[in-house]
């Protein structure tokens, strides 16, 4: 009866004659050498290479794998926490920091240029409307210098335009100052009441429009998108 058994080299299974149990034989597909076992022996593996028969394992037993790697997660964490506070402080100095610097270079021009415009929008109104008369100096409508220009502190680039707000002898103005281009509106009160030191006290009865900018050093200025131009009162016979 052919005696079964398996080459442990390369798991071929051959079938030997019996008048070769005890002895040794080759495999012939990997060359290995096995014992072969004696007839009606349960059939194993043969040892590579010599006669000894291959060790059985303990039943239930498995082979250890190889160790992973260990990752300690907190120092990790704690890296990442210490590179993000870094991140926000030098986001910090390049943008909004940054930003703050530049308007305050330019912050002064900005109340000059508005309160020189609402002047001229504010007086071109009334004098042609009769609510100043620009041959008597004394008691022209005007802006105050109380304005204040409204910014925010937390933006990483300057901003379109920043809103502002003041008063001038005839109420509360308000509106928004655009420094890329110098240009400036605001909704100006007429016919309410301020006070020096307070502000504005009490809201006009209506409001104007008033647009501009500095050219060459001068307010150019439109009211109700209209040229703002002071209107002197003609002259009499008398005065001729």
């Amino acid at each position: 009866m052919p005696i079964s058994v398996r080459c442990d080299g390369c798991g071929k299974s051959l079938k030997v004659k019996d008048e070769w149990a005890g002895k040794k034989g080759k495999c012939p597909q990997c060359g290995a050498t096995f014992l072969i076992p004696a007839a009606g022996a349960a059939s194993a593996p043969a040892a590579r290479g010599g006669g000894k028969a291959a060790p059985a394992g303990k039943p239930g037993a498995q082979k250890k794998g190889g160790g992973g790697i260990s990752i300690s997660w907190g120092p990790v964490i704690g890296i990442a926490a210490l590179l993000l506070v870094l991140g926000a402080i030098i986001a910090f100095y390049v943008g909004p920091r940054a930003v703050k610097g530049e308007w305050e270079k330019i912050g002064d021009d900005a109340s000059n240029a508005v309160q020189s415009i609402v002047d001229l929008g504010l007086q071109a109104y009334m004098s042609e409307n009769g609510g100043y008369d620009p041959s008597k100096a004394h008691q022209a409508p005007h802006a105050s210098d109380d304005i204040t220009f409204i910014f925010n502190p937390f933006v990483m680039s300057m901003p379109e335009y920043i809103p502002f707000k003041g008063s001038t002898t005839e109420g509360p103005f308000e509106g928004k100052y655009h420094p890329k281009t110098g240009e400036m509106e605001a909704d100006v009160d007429i016919g309410g009441t301020s006070i020096a030191g307070l502000g504005a006290v009490r809201k006009g009865t209506s409001k104007i429009k008033v647009t501009g900018r500095m050219v060459s050093g001068h307010a150019v200025a439109e009211v109700d998108g209209k040229k703002a131009e002071i209107h002197w009162p003609a002259k009499s016979d008398d005065d001729k």
